[in-house]
């Protein structure tokens, strides 16, 4: 008996949970709103330039966001998951050091931005290679991710301000890492077996073991 995706029915929810935790992090610009007194503080900048600072997040999503679909298509997920929540949270953390308004383009205009665009993509068209009959509800949860991040990250932002100032933005950092760490490695796209030249969805051999 052969089914249509390699270990569907046992491995492909934990490649939508991985793809969920991922998407959800990458909400993290509503953080920055809250920070947004104490960042112009520490940088000495105006409102508008501090507020420049997501600009530069989003240009840089996008431009990685480009770069990461072609380098998933040679190296495949995992290893991007591991370098974008790497660049990602290191982006974040170290924020809570910054004084000037360069080091805040570097750190999370460039850096941030960076590795949310190196790990969006690949985890929502991972996602979605794993369920290739129910894809359209699939991008709907993630994308249920991607609009549920800002409503928590912000009050957690808010709350982390409140206490720790700039500092807050430490556990932020480490929090992203830690998270896309521990699931990147569930990032694997589903083996493709195309043995006869039209097949492209992966197969996997189960045992049938009705009587006869």
């Amino acid at each position: 008996m052969v089914e249509a995706v390699t270990g569907k029915n046992r491995n492909r929810w934990f490649v939508f949970t991985a793809a969920f935790l991922i998407i959800f992090c990458c909400a993290a610009s509503s953080a920055f709103s809250v920070f947004a007194e104490p960042l112009r503080k520490a940088v000495n900048g105006t409102a508008s330039q501090v507020a420049f600072t997501l600009t530069l997040y989003q240009f840089f999503m996008a431009c990685f966001g480009v770069a990461s679909g072609w380098i998933m298509d040679r190296f495949g997920a995992k290893k991007l998951m591991y370098v974008g929540g790497l660049v990602f949270g290191l982006g974040w953390g170290l924020t809570a050091f910054v004084h000037s308004l360069p080091l805040l383009y570097l750190t999370v205009g460039l850096m941030a931005g960076a590795g949310n665009g190196i790990m969006y993509n690949p985890a929502l068209l991972t996602a979605l290679k794993w369920f290739p009959e129910k894809r359209g509800t699939i991008s709907g949860f993630l994308l249920a991710a991607a609009s549920l991040g800002p409503l928590v990250l912000a009050k957690v932002g808010a709350v982390l301000c409140d206490k720790f100032g700039m500092n807050g933005f430490i556990p932020i950092g480490l929090a992203y890492l830690i998270i896309c760490w521990a699931v990147g490695w569930l990032m694997d796209s589903p083996e493709q077996v195309d043995n006869t030249g039209t097949a492209t969805t992966a197969t996997v051999e189960s045992n049938d073991y009705t009587p006869g």
